[in-house]
């Protein structure tokens, strides 16, 4: 189920949909667009989900207490690709 995320709350999701590019943060305390929810959250994937010009939703991933794999971040952005072409279809 998805959720609704205001700008101030999540803003490296907001980063994603604006420009329209995956983000990788490896460790959530160097970045500066983090706005820390939960502690133990150590790194973030969030990837946007286009149907035409625009980012329709962003499919994001927390990791607790590590860093994610190059494997975890490709499975993210694999699913969103999939959700992508599935819009496209519709």
């Amino acid at each position: 189920a998805g959720r609704r995320c205001s700008r101030r709350m999540g803003r490296t999701r907001w980063r994603a949909a604006e420009t329209h590019k995956p983000q990788l943060v490896e460790d959530v305390r160097r970045d500066p667009d983090y706005m820390t929810t939960d502690e133990n959250v150590h790194s973030e994937v969030a990837v946007p989900v286009a149907c035409g010009d625009d980012a329709l939703l962003v499919l994001d991933a927390e990791f607790i207490g590590r860093a994610f794999t190059a494997e975890e971040a490709e499975t993210v952005q694999a699913e969103a690709a999939r959700l992508e072409a599935e819009l496209d279809q519709s």
